[in-house]
């Protein structure tokens, strides 16, 4: 695997360790915040290597025209072939802790979102506009949830770190099969669909 992919969904495994210790409070609310600002930091950079950004940004296209073409038909197969699918993402996306039962719930996401594939994110840009937007409003959202009472907080927080991690497990689907071209527009709906799917979940779990 190509070194600076692998790098990067490490760091993509550590923003969702950040942020499940940022939920835990671990060592403190101030430090895990600190820790988790700093990971995603890493994460940013990593995305914007110009090596990393060339080689998503030509796959995203490739698979936005392929996709944007027939909508149904991609869906069709995308369904058709999730198994396979799922199995072929872990085995990709295994630096960066992905496990089937991860890909399941971007399987989900991707499924409530499918219908607005014309909104997914268009380059590395976006993506990261992405990740930081899931990153800010689960802090502002975790902020929130400590007023509240024991049994509310803690299915806040459940809701929380789902969408966190939908919008990692999202962006590893995307970048882990920069190194498996033939598939990627796969990777691309499925990543797609659950950095889109994210915010609304973070935001919505306030709901």
């Amino acid at each position: 695997m190509n070194g600076n992919i692998e790098t990067l969904l490490r760091r993509l495994r550590d923003l969702n360790k950040a942020h499940d210790k940022l939920q835990r409070a671990i060592p403190s609310p101030s430090v895990s915040k600190r820790q988790a600002d700093s990971v995603l930091e890493d994460v940013l950079a990593a995305l914007k290597d110009p090596n990393v950004q060339s080689l998503l940004e030509k796959f995203i296209d490739q698979a936005r025209l392929r996709i944007l073409d027939d909508v149904e038909a991609f869906d069709r197969e995308m369904r058709n072939r999730r198994q396979e699918l799922i199995a072929l993402e872990a085995k990709m996306a295994q630096p960066g802790g992905l496990r089937r039962k991860d890909l399941e719930l971007v399987f989900a996401q991707y499924s409530k979102t499918k219908g607005d594939m014309e909104r997914f994110v268009t380059d590395v840009c976006g993506l990261c506009d992405r990740l930081e937007a899931a990153h800010r409003a689960a802090k502002d959202e975790l902020a929130k949830s400590r007023e509240l009472p024991r049994k509310k907080k803690k299915k806040r927080k459940r809701h929380l770190g789902q969408g966190i991690a939908s919008a990692v497990f999202g962006a590893m689907a995307m970048v882990a099969n920069t190194q498996l071209p033939i598939v990627f527009a796969f990777s691309y709906g499925l990543g797609g669909g659950a950095l889109h799917q994210a915010l609304r979940d973070i935001i919505g779990s306030a709901g």
